[in-house]
């Protein structure tokens, strides 16, 4: 499970039981720090929650909620793949910054 919540001028993301990961939205979200975040393990499915927006604009919030959504069916396809395509997806360059 993600939970997403709007807290102050940022997303928290927690992923499970981890501790959650908080997005400043003055800042750029860098693509390594999103994938660390979501903690991928060949197998996993996740279920995105949505919670308060906060004190962000909604709009801000239901994008940033969305762009997880995409990310997370993107991920469960994966897995729901053969463990050759999963093998091979991990063994690729990692992420640029």
């Amino acid at each position: 499970m993600i939970k997403l919540e709007g807290i102050g001028s940022g997303i928290s993301m927690q992923v499970g039981n981890n501790a959650p990961t908080v997005f400043p939205l003055a800042d750029d979200i860098k693509a390594t720090e999103l994938f660390k975040a979501l903690d991928f393990h060949q197998g996993c499915q996740y279920k995105v929650e949505c919670g308060a927006s906060g004190e962000l604009a909604p709009g801000a919030f239901d994008g940033f909620c969305g762009l997880i959504e995409d990310i997370v069916q993107g991920i469960n396809k994966i897995s729901d793949s053969s463990d050759e395509t999963v093998t091979k997806l991990s063994g690729e360059e990692s992420m640029p910054d």
